[in-house]
């Protein structure tokens, strides 16, 4: 019977033992990668939007300019964030019915996820490409109530030549394949497709910025006044 006790006695501090290393197991673990859980929480809370750099201008021997700069404006979002009551006013505002909405949020969810794979806390993704003036200026002035969404700048070519559009090239929309290659290009970057654009791609496309918002949901709620 005392050797029943005695063989009880060993299990229990065994375990206790067990239990007592995990926990410093645990517990080391934490303070060592404390750094690592500090930075993903506090992006976590952010959303990144990425900055897009002018592309280079394009001179001939003589210093003309044969390839220049032009603004447009793209419509991004954060998928998660988007707020249904708005899809009419977008809708208004694009000139698109509600299937093509839809069509449009799915693209942007994956897109979304794409992004995400190649820059980290990215979760925007483009929605609508090229505003006119007239949607940009609508958007602009309702963007604090567009939950979700915002309007960032972008450069596109404008050629001043006649002919040798085989020799500049063109810009397209970055491929698949592209983006599994290069983690610079993200869904929806124009990127040199043909001549000297694309000879040049790398010294052309310029560097990227980000800008850090803080995420709507991690926003504090307030009540509306009655």
């Amino acid at each position: 019977m005392q050797d029943l006790n005695k063989n009880r006695s060993k299990v229990f501090v065994g375990i206790f033992i067990l239990f007592y290393l995990i926990y410093l197991i645990r517990v080391g673990s934490l303070q060592l990668s404390g750094n690592h859980y500090e930075l993903k929480a506090i992006n976590n809370a952010l959303n990144k939007i990425t900055l897009y750099p002018s592309r280079s201008v394009i001179y001939d021997r003589n210093k003309n300019i044969i390839a220049k700069n032009f603004v447009m404006y793209d419509l991004f979002a954060f998928p998660r964030d988007i707020d249904s009551a708005n899809r009419d006013f977008i809708c208004n505002v694009l000139q698109i019915d509600s299937a093509f909405y839809e069509k449009l949020l799915l693209e942007t969810w994956i897109k979304s996820r794409k992004r995400r794979k190649n820059n980290a806390y990215d979760r925007s993704a483009l929605f609508y490409s090229n505003l006119s003036e007239k949607q940009y200026t609508l958007l602009r002035e309702n963007l604090y109530r567009l939950r979700g969404f915002y309007v960032e700048p972008r450069t596109d070519r404008n050629y001043n030549i006649q002919g040798g559009a085989h020799a500049l090239g063109y810009l397209g929309e970055a491929s698949e394949s592209l983006l599994k290659e290069d983690p610079y290009y993200q869904p929806g970057d124009l990127v040199g497709i043909t001549g000297i654009e694309k000879y040049y791609e790398t010294l052309f496309r310029g560097v990227k910025g980000v800008k850090n918002r803080l995420a709507r949901s991690n926003l504090p709620r307030t009540r509306r006044s009655e």
